[in-house]
Formats: C-alpha cells, sequence, structure tokens
C-alpha cells in the first residue's frame, strides 16, 4: 500500500501537519485539500508575527510554516468580527445597554452588524471566502494540492 499503484485522498486541511516522509520516496500519489495557502507572503509574515508572541516555553513552539485549520478558522473568525465592530463603530454612535440576566434586551445595532460581517471580504489566512444574499449559500475557494513524486506541490485553484 505503499508504492505507486495506489492514490491516497487526505481529507483533512492539516496536510502540512502530518508526517509524508515514509510516502515520499515510494511514489504514492496523494491528494488533499489546503485552505490556507502558506506561500502567500503576508500569511507567511503573519505567522512570524504569531510565533514571537509564544510566552510559555513548556508547550509545543508555534511553527512559523503552517498553522493548523483550526487555529486560522478562529484567528480569521476574530479577524472577521473586530473588522466588523470597528466598521460600525465608525459609521454609528453605538449606545450599549446594560446586560441583564433577568430581562430580554435586543441590541439595535445587532442587524447592523451582521450586515458589516457579511460584507468583509478580506481574511487574514484563508484563501477566499464570499458570503452571498442567501444566508444558506457561501462560496468557497480553495486549493487542491497533488503530491506526486515528479511534481511535489503542483496547485489548483478550484472556484
Amino acid at each position: 500500500m505503499n508504492d505507486y499503484k495506489y492514490h491516497y485522498l487526505f481529507t483533512t486541511f492539516d496536510m502540512e501537519t502530518l508526517d509524508l516522509e515514509d510516502f515520499k520516496y515510494n511514489f504514492v500519489n496523494m491528494t488533499a485539500f489546503r485552505i490556507v495557502d502558506i506561500d502567500d507572503l503576508h500569511v507567511k509574515e503573519l505567522l512570524r508575527g504569531i510565533s514571537k508572541f509564544q510566552t510559555n516555553k513548556n508547550v509545543q513552539p508555534i511553527n512559523s510554516s503552517f498553522i493548523e485549520a483550526e487555529a486560522a478558522f478562529m484567528y480569521d473568525s476574530v479577524f472577521v468580527f473586530a473588522v466588523g465592530l470597528q466598521t460600525l463603530d465608525q459609521s454609528h454612535t453605538l449606545k450599549i445597554p446594560n446586560v441583564s440576566c433577568d430581562q430580554e434586551h435586543s441590541w439595535d445595532g445587532g442587524l447592523s452588524l451582521i450586515n458589516y460581517i457579511n460584507a468583509v471580504s478580506h481574511f487574514p489566512f484563508f484563501i477566499r471566502i464570499k458570503f452571498s444574499e442567501r444566508k444558506d449559500s457561501i462560496s468557497k475557494f480553495f486549493n487542491i494540492l497533488f503530491i506526486f513524486p515528479k511534481c511535489p506541490s503542483l496547485l489548483l485553484e478550484i472556484d
């Protein structure tokens, strides 16, 4: 199962975190999806910046050459929320009522915040994600990474 006759399809978005040394020299064909473009200069700079802020030396060090998909999702989620909130703050005077556990009070700026979040089109890590007008439809753009013996990193962009 470790030779050229087999083709593996990896269903993880964290292909860079796997140890594929055993497959590398046995001419195994492999395909994986990649949603974080680690070859992008902006992503490389962002990863270097993140790795500088590691304060706990007892945990596994942050690798500045890749990021797991889960961490990238979290980073981009906070980024999109911050951009939406900043845009709302710049365009409206925010009046946030006190929080109460006993009474239900809705916030008038909630719908505007959702609209500003949906308008964000740039994500620090992910290749491209575009929200559509329909709430159940999101256009996703990602790379398919083919790992062949003679062409180790051929990328195709899927729209």
